[in-house]
């Protein structure tokens, strides 16, 4: 309402006798100089350039941002479903931070493409994204993300070693989340709205991430326990991450755990820190991956005290397990 007031404010001026200001085709929200079908574009005005210039930007920005708000609903909604699945949370995280990643690069690909101040002393800009080229980019992108889903696939499915398996599988799945994304992102660039349509459902990849996942039987060892139940604590940490517990003779792999702890005392407090590692280890005794995590806890009483320590490696187990097996299988090629 506030651009037709003005452009018939200008009109009437000009027809009065006076000098008449001409308005961009743009300020009224189209122009022949930047059609729909080859630019993506906003229009904002301000008192100053330089703020009409922001605020234009940010304009054109909202398509992109509304879509990495639905894909942080995605990700919340996944976590719910998957709750207890902690690899899959971190997958998810993963991915999300590539997909803002790569929508900051596409909103760099916008440009002010002119500005214009009006009678009024108000400031006019035009933000524009070229289409045609960040199409291009992002099915070059999506293009690499397919030959990885491809690849991750045929070993998921074809190789002869569950752990490879598996980290293949998650791969395929966090490629294909991450290729989601960019479609979602090519489909508003393209004035087809079709994109690059997938070859694969990210939900069937991640039934065969899960499934692998399930079969993989892990025999828990405890080499330094000063809580004197670590192997145990470990044994409810593999049934909480989804997998198998077996006996030595009959697992996949081992996982060995040492816990380190000292104690020292502080201002009158008891403090119990230390350190928890965890290696994973073929039939063959091959070292596939270790990971460390800090244990700290304080209490006024000793006993208290390393209460809460054991605690706390219970809870790091739980919590990190799952994530952390699947991180040694996704290093395996």
């Amino acid at each position: 309402m506030k651009k037709a007031a003005l452009i018939l404010c200008l009109m009437l001026a000009g027809c009065a006798g006076g000098t008449r200001e001409t308005v961009p085709e743009w300020v009224d929200g189209s122009s022949d100089k930047y059609p729909e079908a080859r630019y993506l574009t906003g229009q904002a005005q301000a008192s100053s350039a330089a703020l009409a210039r922001d605020r234009a930007r940010a304009e054109l920005a909202k398509v992109f941002t509304t879509q990495v708000n639905e894909r942080l609903e995605d990700v919340a909604s996944a976590e719910v479903i998957s709750e207890g699945d902690s690899s899959q949370h971190r997958s998810e995280t993963r991915v999300d931070r590539s997909v803002q990643t790569e929508t900051q690069r596409l909103l760099e690909g916008v440009r002010i493409a002119e500005t214009w101040r009006d009678p009024e002393g108000a400031y006019h800009a035009l933000a524009v994204l070229d289409r045609l080229t960040e199409s291009d980019r992002l099915r070059t992108r999506i293009d690499g993300l397919d030959q990885v889903i491809e690849r991750s696939v045929a070993r998921a499915r074809g190789g002869d070693q569950l752990l490879s398996r598996i980290g293949a599988a998650s791969q395929a799945v966090a490629a294909q989340q991450e290729r989601d994304a960019l479609q979602q992102d090519l489909r508003v660039i393209d004035p087809t709205g079709i994109g690059v349509p997938a070859r694969y459902a990210r939900a069937r990849l991640q039934a065969d991430f899960a499934e692998l996942a399930a079969r993989l039987r892990l025999a828990v060892e405890a080499e330094a326990d000063p809580m004197g139940n670590l192997a145990s604590v470990m044994q409810g940490a593999v049934r909480h991450a989804g997998f198998i517990n077996a006996p030595p003779g009959e697992a996949d792999y081992r996982l060995v755990s040492s816990l380190l702890l000292d104690s020292s005392v502080m201002d009158g407090w008891q403090w119990v820190t230390g350190t928890l590692e965890l290696r994973m280890l073929d039939r063959a005794g091959q070292v596939l991956g270790s990971q460390r995590w800090p244990v700290k806890a304080s209490a006024r009483q000793v006993a208290t005290a390393r209460h809460r320590a054991i605690s706390e490696v219970d809870r790091q187990l739980r919590t990190k397990l799952r994530e952390t097996v699947i991180g040694f299988a996704e290093g395996l090629r």
